[in-house]
């Protein structure tokens, strides 16, 4: 049985901002719950949710939201990056996603 988590198996080559690869492994570990298939727009929708949860700003290219839990030192730590997220790994994760589907 294929979880929806094996989409972030493999990691992203280069981050937006500090807190991004720690957004990552948490959404990782949220989605280990879900079975494929999976809908494209579900998907879009709960990452979207928890950054909103997480940061309490909406998830737009423009957004840079910070999360005290992903706080490990640097002056961007525990930043996410919108744009990161809209423009590579959301499309990137849709790909995946596609392919496993």
């Amino acid at each position: 049985m294929k979880r929806l988590s094996s989409i972030f198996e493999e990691k992203p080559e280069y981050w937006g901002l500090r807190g991004d690869s720690y957004f990552w492994n948490y959404l990782e570990e949220k989605f280990s719950n879900y079975r494929l298939p999976f809908e494209y727009e579900e998907l879009e929708k709960i990452i979207k949710e928890e950054y909103l949860k997480l940061t309490g700003l909406e998830l737009t290219k423009d957004s840079i939201g910070r999360c005290d839990d992903f706080k490990h030192g640097g002056m961007s730590s525990g930043a996410i990056s919108g744009e990161f997220w809209i423009n590579t790994a959301l499309p990137l994760l849709k790909e995946r996603l596609k392919n496993l589907n």
